[in-house]
C-alpha cells in the first residue's frame, strides 16, 4: 500500500526519543573521563546539562572536541516539548541536529537527521512501489519536470521507444523527441486525448497528456502513450489487399449508379467513335479485348462499359499488374489454401480469376506481368480452370478479360519481354485509344462533361467556365491525357468553390497552362491546332522517309506502330 507522510507528521517527539545516552553535569564534566565512559560502555551519545540548557554529543563529536581541544560553547541549546508533533518540530527548530525531550525532565533525546530519513524511507518505499506499479501498465508513461527534464520512464516506454530509463532521466525530453507533447502541456497547461503520434517510422501510437501540479502549483506534466502500432500494420494490410467485400462493395456500387456505360463517355473524333461502335457491338461475345493507349486516356472506363454492355451477371474485377509484388502475382490471380505459404490466411483465399467467374476480369498494365505469370495465364485462358496455389484441384472460371496495356506488346514480344501466343490470345478484338492531344475537337466536350460532373458532386451548380480558359485548355498538350484533364476540371471546381466564384479564374490553371500560352501567344487569330498537325505530319513524313519500314519508322519517332498507322491514315500518307 501507499504510506502516507501525515503518520510521520502526527508522531510526538517522545516516542521516538532515543535513552541509549549518558548524562553529565556540566559542574563535573571532564572531556577525557566522559571520552573514555561512553567507549567503554558503548554508548553511541553522552548529553551534558547546564541549569536549563543542554549540549548533546555523538561519539564522533566527543572524539573530535577531545583531539581539537575545543570547548562546548556552540553545543548549548535549550531542550523540546516532548508532546510536540513530528511535523512542528521540523518546521520550528533551527539547523541543530541533536535535542533533548523532556516532559517534566530531560530523559532522552531526538537525532533530526534520523526523522529526515524517515520521510525519505517513505518517498523511497512509495517510489519502488509506484515504479513497480506504473512498470506493470502496458503503456508507456512519462513524467517530466517543468524544466522539461524526464523525471520517470517506465518499461513500457522503454520497450515502445527503445531507449532505457538510465538515458532518459534527468535529460531534456526535447533532445530525443523534438516534437514531443509534454513540452506543450508545460505551456497550455491542458490536458490532451489521444493525440496521435509517429515517433519514428513504422511506430504509431496515442498519447493523453495531463499537466501535474502541487498545491496548486505547476510541478511538471506526465503522457501516457498507447502503442496503437498493430492495429495501424492491420489495417494497413486491409487497405493493401482489399478484401473481397471491399471489392464486392466498390462494385456493386459502382453498378448500381451505372457510372460507366457508352451512353456517359462523349466524343466526336473519328478514331473514338469507330472505337466506340466496334467494341459495343462485341461487347456481348466472349472474345477478349486489347485496349492499348497512353496511361489517362480512359482504358479501364471504355472496359467497364463494355462489361456494363455485356450484361454479364458477374462482377468487373480490376487488377493492376504493375502494382503486384512478383511473388505475389500467383496467389493473387488464382487463389490460395489454407497454410499455403508462410504468411498466408489460415482460411485461404479467393482469387481474382474465381471472383470474376461470371463477370469480367480486367488485367491493366499486362505488359509488366512477369514471364513465368504468363504461361500460367494462357493456361488458364485455354483451360478455363485455376489452381489455387497449395491445391490440386482445378476450379472451373468463367470469366471474360479484357486487357489493357500502354506500351507495345508486339515490340516486348520482340524483345522476349512478352509472349507472343499469350499476346494473340488476349488480341480477340484490339483497339488503341488515340491520346487527347490527337483528338482536338473532343477537349471541349470531355472538359464540360466533367465540369458538369463535379458541379454535380461538390454542390456547387452555379459555375461558368469562360471561352478563354477553354481556348487554353484546347491548345495545351496534355501528356497526362484525360486523366490530367480530369484532374485539373475537378482543382479548378474545388477553389472556385473555397473562394467564392462563380467564374473560374485562370489562376487556377496549373503553372504550365498559363506559361504555355504566353509562350505561344494563343489567341482567336492564331491557330495552334493547325500548327500541331502541319509539325506532326512533317516529323512522320520525315521518319518514313528515313526509315525502310514503318516498324522502323515508329521506332524513329519513339510511338506504338497502331499510332503510327492511325496518323498516317489521317494525314493521307504512304
Amino acid at each position: 500500500m501507499i504510506l502516507e507522510k501525515s503518520v510521520i507528521d502526527n508522531m510526538l517527539l517522545k516516542d521516538v526519543m532515543d535513552h541509549d545516552i549518558l548524562l553529565y553535569d556540566n559542574r563535573d564534566f571532564n572531556l577525557e573521563r566522559a571520552t573514555g565512559q561512553l567507549l567503554d560502555k558503548g554508548h553511541k551519545f553522552m548529553m551534558i546539562k547546564k541549569k536549563d540548557q543542554y549540549a548533546i554529543l555523538s561519539s564522533y563529536d566527543v572524539l573530535s572536541l577531545h583531539m581539537n581541544r575545543k570547548s562546548l560553547e556552540d553545543k548549548w541549546h535549550g531542550a523540546i516539548d516532548g508532546g510536540m508533533t513530528i511535523k512542528d518540530f521540523i518546521e520550528k527548530t533551527d539547523d541543530y541536529r541533536y535535542f533533548g525531550v523532556y516532559s517534566n525532565h530531560v530523559h532522552g533525546f531526538v537525532d533530526k537527521q534520523k526523522i529526515l530519513s524517515m520521510y525519505q524511507q517513505v518517498d523511497d518505499e512509495n517510489s519502488v512501489l509506484i515504479t513497480s506499479i506504473l512498470d506493470n501498465i502496458h503503456m508507456a508513461i512519462c513524467i517530466i519536470d517543468t524544466s522539461c527534464r524526464v523525471k520517470f520512464w517506465n518499461k513500457s516506454a522503454e520497450k515502445l521507444y527503445q531507449i532505457s530509463r538510465e538515458i532518459m532521466y534527468n535529460n531534456v525530453l526535447t533532445d530525443f523527441f523534438p516534437t514531443a507533447l509534454l513540452p506543450t502541456v508545460l505551456d497550455t497547461e491542458k490536458k490532451y486525448v489521444d493525440v496521435y503520434n509517429l515517433p519514428r517510422e513504422g511506430c504509431h501510437n496515442l498519447i493523453t497528456a495531463s499537466p501535474l501540479y502541487q498545491d496548486g502549483i505547476l510541478i511538471g506534466a506526465i503522457s501516457y502513450d498507447k502503442d496503437i502500432s498493430e492495429q495501424i500494420k492491420i489495417t494497413e494490410d486491409l487497405k493493401k489487399k482489399e478484401s473481397n467485400l471491399e471489392v464486392l462493395q466498390k462494385e456493386l456500387q459502382a453498378i448500381g449508379e451505372e457510372r460507366y456505360t457508352f451512353d456517359t463517355m462523349v466524343g466526336n473524333d473519328p478514331s473514338w467513335v469507330e472505337v466506340v461502335k466496334l467494341t459495343r457491338m462485341v461487347s456481348k461475345s466472349m472474345l477478349n479485348i486489347l485496349i492499348s493507349g497512353e496511361s489517362g486516356t480512359g482504358k479501364e472506363v471504355l472496359a467497364r462499359a463494355i462489361h456494363h454492355e455485356s450484361t454479364r451477371s458477374g462482377l468487373f474485377v480490376p487488377i493492376n499488374c504493375s502494382a503486384i509484388p512478383r511473388d505475389l502475382f500467383e496467389s493473387e490471380l488464382f487463389g490460395y489454401e489454407s497454410g499455403a505459404f508462410s504468411g498466408a490466411s489460415t482460411s485461404g483465399k479467393v482469387g481474382r480469376f474465381e471472383f470474376a467467374s461470371g463477370g469480367t476480369l480486367f488485367l491493366d498494365e499486362i505488359g509488366d506481368m512477369p514471364l513465368e505469370m504468363q504461361a500460367k495465364l494462357l493456361r488458364v485462358l485455354e483451360d478455363g480452370e485455376v489452381v489455387p496455389v497449395g491445391s490440386n484441384e482445378p476450379i472451373k472460371v468463367d470469366v471474360r478479360v479484357i486487357a489493357a496495356s500502354n506500351k507495345d506488346l508486339l515490340e516486348l514480344s520482340d524483345q522476349g519481354l512478352f509472349r507472343k501466343d499469350l499476346y494473340f490470345r488476349l488480341n480477340g478484338i484490339g483497339v488503341h485509344l488515340a491520346p487527347l492531344r490527337e483528338r482536338p475537337g473532343d477537349i471541349e466536350l470531355i472538359a464540360r462533361k466533367f465540369l458538369e460532373d463535379f458541379k454535380e458532386t461538390y454542390g456547387y451548380r452555379n459555375l461558368n467556365m469562360s471561352d478563354d480558359i477553354m481556348l487554353l485548355l484546347k491548345n495545351y498538350h496534355w501528356e497526362g491525357n484525360i486523366r490530367e484533364l480530369k484532374n485539373i476540371i475537378e482543382r479548378m471546381v474545388i477553389l472556385s468553390k473555397n473562394n467564392g466564384l462563380h467564374d473560374i479564374s485562370d489562376a487556377f490553371l496549373p503553372d504550365v497552362i498559363r506559361n504555355m500560352a504566353i509562350k505561344m501567344k494563343v489567341g482567336p487569330s492564331y491557330s495552334l491546332n493547325d500548327l500541331l498537325e502541319k509539325t506532326e505530319k512533317e516529323a512522320i513524313q520525315s521518319a518514313l522517309d528515313q526509315s525502310s519500314s514503318k516498324a522502323m519508322a515508329a521506332k524513329l519517332l519513339k510511338i506504338p506502330r497502331s499510332t503510327l498507322y492511325f496518323k498516317m491514315d489521317k494525314y493521307g500518307l504512304e
